[in-house]
């Protein structure tokens, strides 16, 4: 009749454990079940286990950083060896983490595991050995990550399919988990643009991707500090942002900005070389230009007779280009910076001011 009875209770308690976590299926079939109870992180509670193990649900509204250490009092499972352990489960059956303890000390013993998860539901399988009671103490102690927008099992944001919209100017707070590949974030870039991406992080070091819709941007960085920032020209249209772990997982900050591309100016004209002019004009990094459009006309306005001289840029580019105009008049000059895309496709920045020169020789 005991026999009869304790398969019953067992029975019991893995039907509710399929109940309080649905989509759970193997796990629950393989794990025999003492009791099934749930429990409130960042509390401490003692229990025993005397036939099998025993479940905890419980349930994060948020992300974060959860802390989980377990102690096996004296005279529980083995006198010496291993006593048992803690792990981690989702509601899908995945296990996210654990820690056994072992007896080398004929006392009270415990591990302790650290990992950073989505908001969803979990729950803890503690496991004993040996044939004595286990008597143990579960200590729970968690931090929230602070995210902007709330990350979960059922609503993760890590593809393109269901990015965080991140709009420009603003910071959000992000969490890697040790449960999520990544997060995603969407970027809308209403012009041709420098986009301006500023990350700081828990830990050493975080991975950032870029890439937009037609694939004319397709980046990919490595911060390796707690902090850093990536810089890049945008053609106008939609951006997808990723950040994946580096060194760990952890919170982080993201902040965007753009800014109109960099204009030149030319700071000397000169009559040079017969019916040749010397341009002299201000170089920019190649972070900011890819090169370099000059334009002269004796037109003033530029409505007739222009001619184009381009200049890529490079760590060998001189600040003066001498140009062959071919006649002795007075010509009207200016330049602009362009960037280019994965396609070769050039993008400007607005013209310098006009500068005149008359060529007399």
């Amino acid at each position: 009749m005991k026999n009869l009875l304790r398969k019953v209770t067992l029975a019991l308690a893995m039907l509710m454990c399929l109940v309080a976590c649905p989509m759970k299926t193997v796990q629950a079939e393989d794990i025999l079940l003492e009791f099934t109870k749930d429990i409130t992180i960042g509390t401490t509670l003692e229990d025993t286990l005397t036939a099998a193990n025993g479940r905890y649900n419980f349930k994060l509204n948020r992300s974060g950083t959860l802390t989980v250490q377990i102690g096996f009092k004296e005279g529980s499972g083995y006198s010496w060896g291993y006593h048992g352990g803690i792990t981690l489960y989702d509601c899908d059956g995945a296990k996210i983490a654990n820690v056994g303890v072992d007896d080398d000390t004929k006392g009270t013993d415990s591990g302790v595991f650290t990992v950073d998860v989505l908001a969803g539901d979990y729950y803890f399988i503690v496991d004993r050995k040996g044939n004595a009671a286990s008597n143990y103490i579960i200590t729970t102690s968690y931090v929230d990550s602070g995210e902007t927008v709330v990350d979960s099992l059922l609503d993760t944001h890590d593809s393109q399919a269901n990015p965080i919209s991140l709009p420009l100017k603003k910071k959000y707070t992000g969490h890697i988990a040790d449960n999520s590949a990544s997060d995603v974030y969407k970027v809308v870039m209403k012009k041709s643009q420098m986009l301006k991406i500023s990350v700081t992080n828990r830990t050493n070091g975080i991975n950032l991707a870029i890439i937009n819709t037609n694939n004319t941007v397709n980046a990919q960085y490595k911060i390796t500090e707690k902090s850093g920032t990536v810089k890049l020209f945008c053609p106008k249209g939609t951006y997808y942002i990723t950040m994946s772990k580096y060194a760990d997982c952890g919170s982080y900050t993201i902040s965007t900005s753009a800014s109109a591309l960099a204009k030149t100016k030319i700071t000397k004209l000169k009559n040079v070389k017969g019916k040749y002019m010397s341009v002299k004009f201000q170089l920019k990094s190649l972070e900011s230009a890819a090169g370099y459009h000059i334009q002269y006309s004796t037109d003033k306005k530029f409505k007739k007779g222009k001619k184009n001289v381009y200049i890529s840029n490079s760590d060998y580019l001189k600040s003066t280009q001498t140009i062959y105009v071919g006649k002795k008049k007075t010509y009207y000059v200016r330049i602009r910076t362009y960037m280019e895309d994965n396609r070769g496709d050039q993008y400007y920045s607005a013209w310098s001011s006009v500068k005149k020169i008359k060529i007399k020789k």
